[in-house]
């Protein structure tokens, strides 16, 4: 996993390089890898800035907006399953996600969408029967 440098680490690399500082002593005393110190003068110099770019990748299909109604329905009524959280979710605002997807996002909060129960009614009865 890579490691992110905040703007002020930034900013001291680009100062120990302008005070004609090798790559390697830049990483030590600012305990980075040489790779990261390169990439970053490299990056300062092609750019003229310290601005962290955005990263590649996917979009997310639920902004947080999304997320928090996702979330809030669950809790208003915990029996819903995700694919009728998903249907509520495209009526109230658009958005069209997966079923698997809001499962995620509940899980990210810590929340689950209702599981169908295994139990038919003719073994809801049977147990009954057996519990007597």
């Amino acid at each position: 996993m890579t490691k992110h440098l905040q703007e002020t680490d930034r900013t001291v690399i680009i100062h120990l390089h302008e005070r004609e500082l090798g790559y390697t002593a830049i990483a030590k005393q600012t305990e980075n890898n040489i790779s990261t110190v390169r990439c970053t003068i490299k990056r300062y110099k092609e750019d003229d800035t310290l601005i962290d770019h955005s990263k590649p990748g996917r979009p997310q299909a639920a902004a947080t907006r999304d997320e928090r109604i996702l979330v809030r329905k669950n809790r208003q009524d915990w029996f819903k399953g995700s694919t009728t959280l998903v249907k509520d979710l495209k009526g109230s605002t658009g958005t069209s996600i997966a079923p698997r997807t809001a499962r995620r996002i509940l899980q990210k909060y810590g929340l689950t969408p209702r599981r169908k129960s295994m139990l038919t009614s003719v073994h809801k009865k049977h147990c009954l029967e057996v519990a007597k």
